[in-house]
């Protein structure tokens, strides 16, 4: 919910958008990434206008490599076309999104932090 009078607040405001899927047992934002990236892009403009955004930051798994080139592609193809940047989709609306790419994930053991005296054994 809003507070009163947010839409006259002219600080800046950003839309980030979390396409990790770091939650188990999801695959829904990389088959959007992957396949139809232009959705997410339209999603960015409609949600930002509504919220009175300017950009958006989307945060991508670094595993994502496909994923996110595929995007990047979409992102540059939408502002070859004036859908985003300045006066974007020609309705004087400035508006910009960015994609940010995770470090990656890297899995351990904790015996590789906490070695156990036994471990020489195995």
């Amino acid at each position: 919910m809003n507070f009163p009078g947010w839409d006259k607040d002219d600080r800046p405001r950003y839309l980030v958008i979390n396409a990790d899927e770091g939650e188990p047992g999801t695959c829904k934002d990389r088959e959007i990434m992957r396949k139809d990236p232009h959705k997410l892009i339209e999603g960015c403009l409609v949600a930002g206008r509504a919220m009175n955004t300017n950009a958006a930051y989307i945060y991508i798994r670094g595993e994502f490599y496909h994923e996110a080139t595929s995007l990047q592609r979409a992102i540059n193809e939408a502002y070859a076309a004036g859908f985003l940047g300045k006066n974007a989709c020609g309705s004087g609306y400035d508006y910009d999104v960015y994609v940010h790419r995770g470090m990656g994930v890297r899995y351990f053991s904790l015996s590789v932090l906490y070695p156990q005296p036994w471990d020489h054994l195995a």
